[in-house]
């Protein structure tokens, strides 16, 4: 129900009737869900509400495309507070002994992170762009 290898965003505003498609043909012909690859279409119908014009529905289609080829990985946990401490960092975690990352370090983004006025812990919430794996020949 997530994948698919192509978007067709719809507009529908009763005075223009747009369409807007993104390809995976066309943006990364080479992955292994593209039509190319795999012999076949599988479409994912967008309605759009408000759109411009044909390029504007093109673009959110192609959004909603990468939208949905990705995956994250998501991780939180608490320590001492830091108030210096800026959001949207990158942080390398390793998790050892955890199946859901492995044993090797990786790279995180910080989403946000919080305090917790009366206990003083500070809580991080990071999150990883996991690529869809691809079988090597």
């Amino acid at each position: 129900e997530r994948l698919g290898n192509r978007v067709i965003a719809r507009s529908d505003d009763a005075k223009w009737n747009g369409v807007g498609v993104g390809d995976l043909n066309d943006l990364i012909p080479d992955h292994p869900l593209a039509q190319r690859q795999i012999g076949f279409y599988v479409d994912v119908p967008m309605s759009v509400p408000f759109a411009a014009n044909d390029g504007h529905l093109r673009g959110l289609a192609v959004r909603e495309l990468y939208d949905r080829l990705a995956g994250y990985a998501s991780l939180s946990f608490d320590t001492g507070p830091n108030p210096e401490h800026e959001a949207f960092d990158s942080v390398g975690i390793r998790v050892p002994g955890d199946l859901r990352f492995g044993d090797e370090a990786m790279l995180f983004h910080e989403r946000g992170w919080s305090i917790d006025l009366s206990t003083g812990r500070m809580r991080h919430d990071l999150r990883r762009l996991l690529p869809i794996p691809r079988d090597e020949e």
